[in-house]
C-alpha cells in the first residue's frame, strides 16, 4: 500500500470500530430504531457458533480483531467467499480496488451496511459512471435533472433523469424516467451523448408521479416542519412549543 491507502485504510478502521462499540450503546440502538432517524450506516456483527450467517460475495466486512491493531489492505474489504482452507469460518477476501485475495483466519468479521452501492463502484462501472457525468455536462441538463444511475448487468446500465424540483407543482410532482445505455471499456463520451439524444433526454414528457420506479434518488424531498420535529425528537431532544402572545 502507498502511505496515502494505508494511512486512509487506517482511519476507516478506527472509525468503523468507534461506530460499531457506539451502535451497541441501548440508547444508540433506540435511536437507530426509530423510522426518523438520520443514522443509516450499521454495524453488523455475525453471531456466535449457531448464530452465524453466511457472507454473500460483494458484501463490505471488517476485520474486527485486526482492526486498529494491524496495517493491512484487507482490514476493510469485500467478500469474496465464505470459508478458508484451515477455517471454515474464516472468508477469502478481496482488497478494495484490486484481485487481490487473501484467505482472513482466525477473524471476527463485521458488515458494513448501508453505504450507498455508488460510492462503492470500481473499474468498468466506475469509468463509466465519470464518462456518464462527463457527457452530461455538455448537455442541457437543466429541466431534466441526472436522478441515478443503475447497473442492469454487465454493459448495461439505465440512467434516471427527474424534471427540476421534481416538478413546478408542489402538488402534483412528476415522474422521473429512464434511459438504458449500453457500455463497455471503450463507450466514449460521444457516444454516451449519442445515446442519450435517442432516448430522448431532454425531450420526452414527464408523467405524473405515482410512487413507483422513481430510480435510486428519486424526486428531492422537501424538508418539512415536521419531518425535522420527528428527526429531533428522534434524537431525543424535546421542542417545547411557545405560546403565542
Amino acid at each position: 500500500m502507498t502511505d496515502r491507502e494505508r494511512i486512509l485504510m487506517n482511519i476507516a478502521a478506527w472509525l468503523a470500530c468507534e461506530l460499531d462499540n457506539l451502535q451497541r450503546l441501548p440508547a444508540v440502538q433506540q435511536y437507530m430504531a426509530n423510522p426518523h432517524s438520520l443514522s443509516h450506516i450499521v454495524m453488523e456483527s455475525n453471531g456466535w457458533l449457531n448464530d452465524k450467517k453466511p457472507f454473500v460475495k460483494g458484501e463490505l466486512v471488517m476485520c474486527q480483531s485486526s482492526a486498529r491493531v494491524q496495517q493491512n489492505p484487507f482490514i476493510i474489504s469485500f467478500v469474496e467467499e465464505n470459508g478458508c482452507p484451515n477455517d471454515a469460518n474464516g472468508l477469502v477476501l478481496r482488497a478494495i480496488g484490486t484481485d487481490d485475495l487473501c484467505n482472513y483466519e482466525n477473524e471476527s468479521f463485521v458488515r458494513i451496511k448501508g453505504i450507498p452501492e455508488r460510492f462503492l463502484w470500481e473499474g468498468d462501472k466506475q469509468r463509466f459512471n465519470e464518462k456518464l457525468h462527463k457527457a452530461l455536462r455538455k448537455l442541457d441538463t437543466y429541466f431534466h435533472r441526472f436522478r441515478g444511475l443503475e447497473f442492469i448487468e454487465d454493459g448495461k446500465a439505465n440512467v434516471w433523469f427527474g424534471e427540476m424540483f421534481g416538478g413546478f407543482d408542489p402538488a402534483h410532482p412528476s415522474k422521473p424516467y429512464f434511459i438504458q445505455l449500453t457500455y463497455n471499456k471503450k463507450t466514449s463520451i460521444k457516444n454516451i451523448i449519442k445515446q442519450l439524444e435517442a432516448g430522448g433526454f431532454g425531450k420526452r414528457k414527464f408523467e405524473p408521479a405515482d410512487g413507483k420506479d422513481e430510480g435510486p434518488f428519486g424526486n428531492p424531498r422537501p424538508i418539512t416542519r415536521d419531518t425535522l420535529i420527528k428527526g429531533l425528537g428522534a434524537a431525543g431532544i424535546d421542542l417545547k412549543v411557545s405560546e403565542a402572545r
